[in-house]
């Protein structure tokens, strides 16, 4: 939800189906300074019936065959 706070800043109503449709993975990574990692990898597949986003994990063959 942080680039939604970002859009927020320029315009009033956050334009949801465009970032789905503008964004195809999430990276979340965990840590702080070195100690950083990626923790989970999510492919975004657009916005469910209510409007909120859809987002299955994916793993590491599945990261392969992309």
């Amino acid at each position: 939800y942080r680039i939604e706070q970002l859009v927020q800043e320029s315009v009033s109503v956050v334009p949801r189906r465009l970032i789905a449709d503008a964004i195809g993975m999430v990276v979340f990574i965990a840590g702080r300074g070195s100690d950083r990692r990626i923790e989970t990898i999510a492919e975004v597949l657009g916005l469910d019936a209510n409007g909120d986003y859809t987002v299955t994990p994916l793993s590491l063959p599945q990261l392969q065959s992309l």
